[in-house]
C-alpha cells in the first residue's frame, strides 16, 4: 500500500522509518461513498498520509494502457494508476494532461501504470516539461517485483538521456513548454530499449538489469531511494539541512499513455497457450504422419501458438475437440506454385481441381480460417481459388454450391482489412453473375444437385436433378446481402441497391415457394416434364438436411413457421 520511505527530516527518539499507526474505517463506523478502502497512517512519525485503495483490489492488469486523461473528470477516476502525491509534490489532472509538480527537496511525485506482463513491449506517450533548468523526471520500466530494467530521464540541465549500466547516454536536448511524442520499444530477449522522439530514433541502450518481463511503467520527479538499509540505526539523532524548506517548483506533464505487446499471447489477458500445448503433443502422437503439407506435425504446436484463439471449457473432451479442429485445419494448408491452398482431403482425389483442391468447402475454410492471426494463409488461399488458374478462378470452382461472398465479408468483420475485401469485389460479383446464368430457374429460384450441394446422394434429389433447394437459395441470399454490403463499403450505391433488391426478392421466393404448410417444413421444388412445380413433400414427406437453411445466412428471418421447422432438429 505504501512502499515509499522518505528521508527522516527531523531527528528524535523512537522515530522509526516508514509507515506507522495505520487506521481504517471499522465496521459500524460508516461506509465511504465510493465503497473503497481508506487508510490513514504516519510516515517517519512526521507526515500524515491518507490512502485510498479501490476495491476489489486487482493484482494483475487485464489490458494494456490506452489512457486519454481528458476523459476523466477527477484524478480519483484513474483507478488503473498507482498515484503517490505528497502535499509539496502533488499529482493532478489538467485537461488532457496528468501533471506532476515538485518543490519538495526530500520527496517526489510518482505515478505508476500496471500492465500485462510483456517480453516485447511498445510504449508511447506525450511529454512536456515546464522548465529545462531545474528538476528531474525519471521514467522507469519495471518487472513484477519492482526491479527496473531501463530508465529514461529529463535532467535539470535540459538533457533527455537513457541509463545503461552505470552510465548514461545523452539522446537530445529538450525545450521548456514543448510537447514531445515519445515511443519506447523494449525487448527482454535482446535486453535493450530503443527510443524514438517525434518519429526519429534518438537512442538504443542495453538494459541495466535482466528481467523476465515488464509489468509496470513509472514516472517520478526524483531519484530512486536506496536508504534506509537493513543496517541503518533505528534512531536518527540529527536534523537534515534545510529540513523545513522548499525548492523552486518543477512541473512535468504526460498524456496519451499507450502500451502494446508483440508477445505471441499478448492479446490474451487470461489464457496462455502453454496451458493448452499438451493437446498438440497428444495429437502428434496419435498418428504416423504419412502425408506432410505446408506445416508438419513437428511445427504444429508452434503454429497454433502463433495463430489460433484460445478456448477453455470445464468439459475437457469438448475442449479437446476444439484444439483438434485447429490441429487438423493446419494439416490441410498446402503450398502451391501460386500461394497457399487448403485441401479437403489429404490424399489425392481424382475429381479434384489443381493442387488437389475441392471447392465444396471453400466457405467453411474461410469461416474457420478467418480467426488466424497471420493473414497470409487465408489471403493466399482465397486468391489461389479466384486467381490461381492463369490469373482466373479454378476450373472446377463452380462444381459445388458457394457462399464465398458471405464468407469473405465475414472474414472482413474479423480483421477489418477493407483493402483486401474491396480488391475481391470484382471476383465475387463475377462469381454471383455466373450462378445467375447457369443455375437460376425461370421462377427466380436457384437449383442444385444434392452431391454438388455437398449433401451426397439423398432423398432430396440426385446429382443430375435441377431442384430448387433451400440450401443453395440461402447461400445466394447470403451472397447477395454480402455484395450489397461490399457496395456500401466501396461507395458504390448502385451495387448496394442492386444486390439488396436481389436478396429481398430471393427471400420472398423462398418463403412463398418453398414452404410446405401441411408439413410445416421447407420443401424443394421438382421441375417436371410439364414444367410444373410439384410439392414433392406431398408425395413423400421425407425430411433431409437440404431443407434446413443455414442459420448464418439469416434466411428466412424470424417468422414463426421457420421456428416450427427448427423444432424438428430436436426431435
Amino acid at each position: 500500500m505504501h512502499g515509499e520511505i522518505t528521508p527522516m527530516r527531523y531527528g528524535g527518539n523512537y522515530k522509526s522509518y516508514g509507515p506507522q499507526y495505520p487506521r481504517g474505517i471499522q465496521e459500524g463506523n460508516g461506509i465511504p461513498a465510493d465503497g473503497d478502502l481508506w487508510v490513514s497512517y504516519s510516515v517517519n512519525k512526521e507526515d500524515m498520509w491518507i490512502s485510498r485503495i479501490p476495491v476489489p483490489v486487482e493484482l494483475n492488469a487485464s489490458a494494456h494502457a490506452n489512457d486519454d486523461f481528458s476523459k476523466s473528470k477527477a484524478i480519483s477516476e484513474l483507478t488503473d494508476w498507482n498515484i503517490y502525491s505528497p502535499v509539496w509534490a502533488p499529482v493532478s489532472l489538467d485537461g488532457q494532461w496528468l501533471k506532476l509538480q515538485d518543490k519538495d527537496p526530500f520527496d517526489y511525485a510518482k505515478v505508476e501504470r500496471k500492465i500485462p506482463a510483456s517480453k516485447e513491449l511498445n510504449v508511447s506517450f506525450d511529454l512536456q516539461a515546464g522548465q529545462n533548468d531545474k528538476g528531474t523526471l525519471q521514467i522507469e520500466f519495471l518487472d513484477e517485483n519492482g526491479i527496473a530494467c531501463s530508465r529514461l530521464e529529463l535532467t535539470q540541465d535540459g538533457v533527455f538521456r537513457a541509463k545503461g549500466g552505470s552510465r548514461f547516454a545523452n539522446m537530445m536536448k529538450y525545450e521548456a513548454g514543448k510537447t514531445y511524442h515519445v515511443e519506447a520499444v523494449l525487448s527482454t530477449a535482446d535486453r535493450n530499449i530503443q527510443v524514438y522522439v517525434d518519429g526519429k530514433r534518438v537512442g538504443l541502450r542495453m538494459f541495466y538489469a535482466p528481467v523476465a518481463s515488464i509489468e509496470r511503467i513509472a514516472f517520478r520527479t526524483g531519484m530512486p531511494r536506496t536508504f534506509p538499509t537493513v543496517d541503518t540505526p533505528a534512531d536518527q539523532t540529527y536534523d537534515l539541512p534545510g529540513a523545513g524548506e522548499q525548492e523552486p517548483m518543477a512541473e512535468y506533464r504526460i498524456a496519451n499513455v499507450k502500451t502494446s505487446s508483440a508477445d505471441k499471447d499478448a492479446s490474451s489477458a487470461f489464457l496462455k497457450y502453454k496451458d493448452f500445448s499438451h493437446y498438440a503433443d497428444y495429437f502428434n502422437g496419435m498418428e504416423d504422419e504419412n502425408i506432410v503439407q505446408a506445416i508438419p506435425n513437428a511445427k504444429a504446436s508452434e503454429w497454433m501458438e502463433d495463430n489460433i484463439p484460445l478456448f477453455e471449457c470445464p468439459q475437457r473432451n469438448f475442449e479437446e475437440m476444439y484444439y483438434y479442429r485447429w490441429w487438423s485445419l493446419r494439416k490441410h494448408i498446402k503450398e502451391t506454385p501460386v500461394g497457399y491452398g487448403m485441401t479437403e482431403f489429404l490424399v489425392q482425389r481424382s475429381y479434384s481441381d489443381k493442387y488437389n483442391l475441392i471447392a465444396c468447402a471453400i466457405g467453411h475454410h474461410i469461416y474457420e480460417s478467418r480467426w488466424l492471426r497471420d493473414p497470409k494463409y487465408l489471403d493466399q488461399i482465397i486468391h489461389t481459388w479466384y486467381r490461381g488458374n492463369d490469373g482466373g478462378p479454378m476450373k472446377k470452382m463452380d462444381k459445388f454450391s458457394s457462399w464465398n461472398a458471405d464468407a469473405v465479408l465475414a472474414r472482413y468483420m474479423v480483421d477489418g482489412d477493407k483493402d483486401y475485401l474491396l480488391d475481391m469485389k470484382k471476383d465475387l460479383e463475377t462469381e454471383y453473375q455466373r450462378w445467375e446464368r447457369t443455375n437460376r430457374l425461370k421462377n427466380g429460384l436457384y437449383w442444385q444437385g444434392d452431391v454438388q450441394d455437398g449433401m451426397e446422394e439423398s432423398i432430396s434429389g440426385g446429382r443430375r436433378k435441377k431442384y430448387a433447394r433451400p440450401t443453395i437459395n440461402s447461400y445466394m441470399y447470403g451472397n447477395a446481402k454480402a455484395l450489397s454490403c461490399i457496395g456500401i463499403l466501396s461507395g458504390d450505391e448502385g451495387m448496394a441497391m442492386k444486390y439488396g433488391m436481389k436478396a429481398d426478392t430471393l427471400k420472398n421466393l423462398v418463403e412463398n415457394e418453398l414452404w410446405n404448410t401441411r408439413h410445416q417444413f421447407l420443401k424443394r421444388c421438382v421441375r417436371t416434364l410439364l414444367r410444373m412445380c410439384v410439392k414433392q413433400s406431398d408425395i413423400f414427406p421425407g425430411i433431409s438436411t437440404c431443407r434446413i437453411p443455414p442459420k448464418s445466412m439469416k434466411l428466412p428471418g424470424k417468422k414463426l413457421w421457420m421456428k416450427k421447422a427448427s423444432l424438428l432438429l430436436m426431435d
